[in-house]
């Protein structure tokens, strides 16, 4: 599990918003959940205030948390085929060294990446040098990360509990429980809550002493409907990319496991699981069109 508490302005009168009393809150308010205790980072500096909260993931090979000389970096959701996304860029990198040169390479043009890059992830990282601290999110929004705004403070954060941390009272908004009442879940922005909103996909938040500018980068539409290829190609296309996907994962995990939801099929959802025999011994390319089939050639996927 990771918390991510972020915040920029004074708060409300009297409160103490230093990242050690936020810090300490914000593990009071979570503690019911911990038999061990997680690990807290905090950070301040003059674009913004922070607090992380990481609990160890069993099996979990790859570091939320990576600093080098230029940047700190930190995942809320781990970039899973960070490593390769990198090498088609022509950025080859090692696995110590993954989230800060993602995140250099997401600050200098990240439309390219956003396709590229599967949800979901969502990174905040800092300049060393600059001071300038940066969000960026998944193009499908798919880590959820919530914005609150009023006149005297900005925060988000992946926990709305968490912003009791910073004296933010949340009050239900009667119209989106109307509306999730009706459709089973929140639509566009919707939270449930007053002044509370979910970033959009795709978004990068940069944050310096100034204050906070925000761009988007749609990616969507190049999924849904890549140009020049016919609905075989798309299918082969999506085949391998699950292929892709479970390479790039191998690593990461001690214990890596692959679940389908059976979306709308009419037999009983079906589970797949991944021999990982098979997988590592299979090295699929990364980018794959028109690709030849043969079992031989791919991990095995069995139904469980």
């Amino acid at each position: 599990m990771r918390l991510l508490l972020m915040w920029r302005g004074p708060g409300n009168p009297g409160e103490d918003l230093s990242p050690e009393r936020v810090a300490a809150r914000v593990q009071q308010l979570f503690s019911p959940l911990f038999a061990v205790p997680p690990c807290v980072r905090t950070r301040q500096g003059r674009a913004m205030s922070m607090v992380f909260l990481e609990a160890p993931v069993p099996r979990w090979n790859a570091p939320f948390f990576q600093e080098d000389r230029h940047t700190w970096a930190l995942a809320v959701d781990y970039p899973l085929n960070a490593q390769a996304a990198l090498a088609d860029q022509g950025t080859p990198i090692g696995t110590d060294a993954v989230l800060p040169a993602l995140c250099r390479q997401l600050e200098a043009g990240p439309r390219s990446l956003l396709r590229t890059i599967a949800p979901p992830f969502g990174l905040v990282w800092s300049s060393q040098d600059t001071g300038e601290t940066f969000v960026q999110n998944d193009g499908l929004g798919q880590t959820q990360l919530v914005e609150f705004q009023n006149d005297r403070l900005w925060a988000l954060t992946n926990k709305i509990v968490a912003l009791k941390a910073l004296g933010i009272s949340l009050e239900l908004e009667r119209d989106h429980w109307a509306v999730r009442s009706t459709l089973g879940w929140f639509p566009l922005d919707m939270t449930g809550y007053k002044r509370l909103r979910f970033l959009a996909p795709a978004t990068q938040l940069r944050l310096d002493s100034h204050g906070l500018t925000r761009t988007t980068h749609e990616v969507l539409s190049d999924w849904v409907r890549p140009a020049g290829l016919s609905q075989d190609d798309c299918l082969e296309l999506a085949r391998c990319s699950l292929i892709n996907q479970i390479t790039a994962v191998m690593p990461l995990s001690g214990c890596p496991s692959v679940g389908l939801s059976g979306g709308c099929l009419d037999a009983p959802r079906p589970g797949v699981r991944l021999l990982r025999s098979s997988a590592r011994a299979s090295r699929p390319p990364r980018r794959a069109r028109r690709l030849r089939t043969g079992e031989d050639r791919w991990p095995r996927l069995e139904r469980s």
